[in-house]
């Protein structure tokens, strides 16, 4: 796979929350539309 650049999940992340809190609409094409999983409190 030589000249294909690789990107990390947290990178990627990043830059799509960037992009939200820009105005910018590719979380909207994400597989999860950046949903979080808030921790129980029990």
């Amino acid at each position: 796979m030589k000249g294909i650049p690789i990107v990390g999940k947290t990178t990627l992340y990043t830059f799509l929350h960037r992009d939200k809190e820009s105005g910018g609409d590719l979380y909207r094409h994400t597989r999860h539309h950046l949903k979080y999983r808030h921790k129980s409190l029990a």
